[in-house]
């Protein structure tokens, strides 16, 4: 079956009780402790120094650093589950791991701190596919920049 993203409130009332969609909420509040969202892009555009993509550079606040690359060794293969655990952890803390939401740009290196969270034995945490690039369309969201 295949995944269809949802955009009209109207249409997405329709499936609510259809079996075959599969509707995930991940509104939640910045500052709520049951949540943690990790931002997996690198560091200088975490900080906002560098937008290869986007019209602003800056990040989520209160999203912790956490570039995809720290997951791999420098030949490229991911580390033992035991250090990402461990990486992870340091982030996680005590929320639950399906309160952990991953962004990043668009959702790509995102999906990889997905994965390696798994890899690692912590369980599935959420994507938040639009990311950055989504984040960044409503002048009401607050932006962080450095950092903080």
């Amino acid at each position: 079956m295949p995944f269809t993203t949802l955009i009209i409130a109207s249409e997405l009332r329709l499936h609510l009780e259809d079996p075959d969609w599969a509707v995930v909420d991940c509104r939640f509040s910045l500052d709520d402790p049951n949540y943690v969202l990790l931002d997996a892009r690198s560091a200088p555009r975490f900080r906002g120094e560098v937008e290869p993509i986007d019209s602003v550079a800056r990040h989520v606040p209160g999203a912790p650093s956490v570039p995809c690359e720290g997951n791999v060794s420098p030949d490229g293969k991911f580390l033992p589950p035991g250090i990402l655990c461990r990486r992870f952890d340091k982030f996680i803390k005590s929320v639950p791991t399906e309160n952990v939401i991953c962004y990043c740009g668009s959702g790509v290196t995102a999906a990889h701190n997905l994965f390696t969270i798994a890899y690692a034995g912590l369980g599935m945490g959420r994507l938040y596919a639009g990311s950055w690039s989504d984040w960044i369309t409503d002048s009401t969201r607050p932006i962080a920049k450095g950092t903080e």
